[in-house]
């Protein structure tokens, strides 16, 4: 096997990314599903959004040979380099989430800041759906550019198809992020339906089954247009476990076979989203050593 030049801290980071787009895809399609002021613990989950893409940005710095190629990048705008052009919009989405994050800071640690809670009711008057529909396109292009990162590289493996999985990745678990906070409450429309029931959980299914029919494209795409020892990297041997039993078991056939159950404890809800969230990286990690074989 070859040396690894791209390991787990940009796994990681492509991780995390993903996570805090799909999470404020998620927080904002519940904003407007509640009419954008409704406090609920769903939207609690806004609070993490930041300090998650801070973190895999953390990573891709610690990953880089020379940290001051960071610096550079920030200081020189171009517009032929993915990592140029995925930066800026990382930089923009960052703002986003923080004003986010301040928005649906809980009443507890408002009621600490008199000011700050003056400030946050001042901006709830604001037209959310607007705020929720832009920056959910910013979301989506955050999501999307993880996997155009990838396909970019002169990598067999990485092809076409992989800004497509990870769009899907990013969505589903931002969802199971968002979903974790209301695990411990119901919540109902005015007509009494349980939101997060009917509603949320329906639409995460749909995207753990876009997630899977993603990845049987990318497969094909490999197997059909690539010599067949660049995709036996990924299915066999201990990648291929990672693979198989990780990224497609665990993070998508597992909890999407647990949404068609009628009747789940929250408890093994809980269980199904921790899991997930796990084969999600492990997607990204076993691509990712797959390819640099």
């Amino acid at each position: 096997m070859n040396e690894v030049t791209w390991g787990y801290p940009i796994a990681l980071y492509l991780f995390l990314a993903g996570l805090s787009a799909g999470g404020f895809v998620f927080t904002a399609l519940f904003s407007r599903v509640t009419s954008g002021h409704v406090e609920l613990p769903d939207q609690r989950s806004a609070v993490l959004l930041p300090f998650l893409l801070g973190a895999g940005i953390l990573m891709l710095i610690l990953d880089l040979g020379r940290k001051l190629d960071f610096w550079k990048l920030l200081f020189h705008f171009n517009i032929d380099s993915p990592m140029s052009m995925g930066l800026w919009v990382l930089i923009v989405f960052s703002f986003l989430l923080l004003f986010w994050a301040i928005i649906w800071l809980p009443k507890a640690i408002q009621s600490r800041v008199p000011v700050l809670a003056e400030w946050i009711l001042t901006l709830r008057k604001l037209n959310f759906e607007r705020i929720g529909l832009w920056g959910s396109a910013l979301a989506i292009l955050v999501a999307v550019y993880t996997g155009v990162l990838l396909s970019a590289a002169a990598t067999p493996l990485w092809n076409s198809v992989l800004p497509l999985i990870f769009l899907f990745s990013s969505l589903s678990t931002g969802f199971a992020l968002g979903l974790l906070p209301g695990l411990s409450s119901t919540t109902h429309d005015k007509g009494g339906k349980n939101i997060y029931e009917d509603y949320m959980m329906g639409r995460y299914r749909l995207l753990l089954f876009g997630q899977f029919v993603a990845v049987c494209i990318f497969l094909s795409v490999a197997y059909l247009t690539q010599p067949h020892e660049i995709i036996v990297n990924l299915i066999y041997g201990w990648i291929g476990y990672l693979w198989w039993f990780g990224a497609i078991g665990a993070g998508i056939l597992f909890p999407l076979m647990t949404t068609f159950f009628k009747k789940k404890p929250r408890w093994f809800l809980a269980v199904v989203i921790v899991v997930e969230l796990g084969g999600a990286f492990l997607l990204r990690w076993s691509l990712l050593i797959a390819g640099q074989a």
